[in-house]
Parts: structure tokens; C-alpha cells; sequence
């Protein structure tokens, strides 16, 4: 079931809209904005999956063993890109 919803968008935004479709890189602004919901959606299962990681590493016996930070931070990076 399709749901229509109304937003405001600042002049630069609609502007920015209006010559992806008549560049022809989208049919129309739904598609540009059914693109950016999915991105959406993906970063944010990214953001979970990397929070409960974190959260596993600081608990229970994980919590007593030094973490790698640097390596936690370069795996969320590879992981954001992958789905960006």
C-alpha cells in the first residue's frame, strides 16, 4: 500500500531534484526519494549491527580483554562504504 506524504524542501534541494530528472538520471523525484529511503535503511541496519558489535565487545569477559579501537573503526568504515 502506497502512503503520499508532503515535505518541504529548501530551494536548493528542489532545484538539485528538478535537474537529476530532467538529466534524465531519474524518471522523477519519487524515484530520487525511494533511493534515498533505501540508503537510509542500510546505513541504519549498518549503525545497529556496528552498536550491537560495540556492545558485545564491552561485556562480560570481552570487557576485560583490550579492544582495538582502530580495527573496530576500520571495519565500520569498510562496512558504511559497502552499503553507501
Amino acid at each position: 500500500m502506497n502512503e503520499k506524504l508532503e515535505l518541504e524542501l529548501t530551494g536548493q534541494q528542489a532545484e538539485a531534484l528538478r535537474r537529476a530528472v530532467a538529466a534524465g538520471t531519474y524518471s522523477d523525484a519519487g524515484e530520487i526519494f525511494a533511493e534515498a529511503l533505501d540508503d537510509w535503511f542500510a546505513k541504519r541496519d549498518a549503525m545497529a549491527s556496528d552498536m550491537e558489535l560495540l556492545r558485545r565487545l564491552c561485556s562480560g569477559s570481552a570487557a576485560s580483554r583490550p579492544v582495538d579501537i582502530s580495527g573496530i573503526r576500520r571495519a565500520a568504515r569498510r562496512r558504511l562504504r559497502s552499503v553507501a
